[in-house]
């Protein structure tokens, strides 16, 4: 990601909103989405601190199902980097399953959302398309991402094409690593590799990542270290 504090904030948010993803199984690290939602009834709460070159963020992320196909997340970030005031950072997302799809088969889902930074005039929108393909008996899941984005840094804006594609793969019976790629259009494309281990079956998740930019370590690696609490009651 770039490290300038305007573009490095456009881009922190162009990655943390893919975390908005369903349940503690298939949620952060992962900056792909996945279709599935939060589970009916309740609400879960991610957070998670990411470091890039020069700058960190801190992000909490509560989300909750509005019914049994839809959920509704939001995220607030705080972020420093070297020299300049901290900023705040705001994102949503809205997700719905369109086939749920059966044990073992694929699912498809719709995502809308939008991020900006408060004081700041980095701003995005974005619509994406999603699908999860269930792999070897549910212990490993290919997540595809497409879709396009509305991004604005300073008084110019940009438009494009955005995917990723996320390989998810059960090491035991509760840890999980992800290896992933992405592009979006105007920017080299990335990777990363995740691992999160599951303290409370879909309830209490510890999560790490780190990639960065292909042939950009240096200048564009990024971290991340994150905590995912699931299953909390709602509207009940």
């Amino acid at each position: 990601s770039g490290l300038r504090p305007a573009p490095s904030l456009v881009r922190s948010l162009l990655a943390g909103l893919a975390l908005f993803s369903a349940t503690a199984h298939a949620a952060r690290p992962l900056l792909t989405d996945d279709a599935a939602v939060i589970e009916a009834d309740t609400c879960q709460i991610e957070a998670w601190i990411e470091g890039r070159r020069g700058d960190s963020t801190r992000w909490l992320s509560p989300g909750c199902a509005l019914s049994r196909t839809t959920e509704l997340a939001f995220g607030i970030g705080r972020g420093v980097a070297h020299d300049t005031p901290r900023r705040t950072e705001l994102a949503w997302q809205l997700k719905t399953l369109l086939i749920e799809g059966d044990e073992g088969l694929p699912r498809l889902a719709f995502a809308l959302g939008g991020g900006q930074a408060r004081g700041l005039p980095a701003r995005e929108w974005f619509a994406t398309g999603i699908a999860s393909l269930p792999l070897a008996e549910r212990r490993r899941f290919l997540h595809l991402n497409l879709g396009l984005f509305r991004e604005r840094e300073d008084e110019a804006f940009q438009t494009g094409v955005r995917g990723a594609v996320a390989l998810d793969q059960s090491v035991g019976e509760a840890t999980w690593l992800s290896a992933e790629g992405f592009a979006s259009e105007g920017e080299r494309a990335g990777w990363q590799l995740g691992l999160r281990r599951e303290l409370a079956s879909g309830r209490v998740q510890l999560d790490a990542s780190a990639g960065s930019h292909f042939g950009r370590w240096n200048d564009t690696r990024h971290f991340s270290v994150g905590l995912v609490i699931a299953g909390l009651p709602f509207l009940r």
